[in-house]
């Protein structure tokens, strides 16, 4: 908690204190960390950032916590928190292929459970949205990535693109593009969303949405692209 409420005030600066942070986190064995504090402690330090001073440091926690995600049993994890540990991983740079099968294991879990993927509180899409991300961001290919598309699919179908954010939107087309995504549901929800909006979004949004364009345009595969429905979208290519 104590991490986590300094990493928010974005006013931490003395890399002795973040250490001494990070220390104190990597007293704590591996198996006594529930879900929301391994979640809190990896954000927390991605949102620190990672410096040359620093880069042992960092590194030695996420081993850490590493160890500690891989106690965690699948179903005790949320889709929030799935998001925010697969997120700071992206942030550090680190891709560890045991904690990324873990979290695959736990979004599956979460995917036959009766609520499924979905979450209740905040932007429902953004978790979704995230998780693709931070995949992308690690470049981690399948099966994993399968996994989960199959896994949230249905949980975002159901949710009404208006209500998304558009960064969130501009996230996902993203990480479809760079994971080479295209199924069709999810094109067609993408293109909903789109077209609530698009007329909005600012250049970095737009430059995202551009990416997964592009790729459609050179793997041919239709629903985004020249006459797809959102005219705005010819301007992009």
């Amino acid at each position: 908690n104590l991490a986590n409420a300094y990493a928010k005030t974005d006013i931490v600066t003395e890399e002795a204190f973040i250490k001494h942070l990070a220390l104190a986190a990597m007293h704590i064995p591996p198996h006594v960390f529930q879900p929301q504090s391994v979640a809190n402690i990896a954000n927390a330090f991605a949102k620190f950032g990672v410096k040359e001073s620093n880069q042992a440091t960092v590194e030695d926690l996420f081993h850490h916590i590493s160890a500690a995600t891989l106690t965690l049993k699948p179903e005790a994890l949320d889709m929030q928190n799935v998001a925010n540990i697969l997120n700071a991983y992206a942030k550090v740079g680190m891709r560890e292929s045991k904690v990324v099968r873990a979290m695959t294991d736990a979004v599956s879990s979460m995917a036959s459970s009766p609520n499924g993927c979905l979450i209740v509180s905040g932007d429902p899409h953004q978790a979704i949205a995230n998780i693709l991300h931070a995949l992308a961001v690690l470049d981690v290919r399948d099966p994993d990535v399968r996994r989960i598309v199959d896994a949230v699919l249905p949980a975002l179908l159901r949710i009404e693109p208006d209500v998304c954010q558009e960064q969130g939107v501009a996230n996902l087309a993203w990480a479809c593009a760079v994971l080479r995504v295209t199924d069709a549901p999810l094109m067609d929800w993408l293109l909903s969303a789109l077209s609530v909006h698009l007329q909005t979004m600012n250049w970095s949004c737009l430059r995202q949405v551009q990416q997964l364009l592009i790729t459609m345009e050179l793997d041919g595969v239709c629903g985004l692209g020249k006459g797809g429905g959102v005219p705005l979208l010819d301007d992009l290519l």
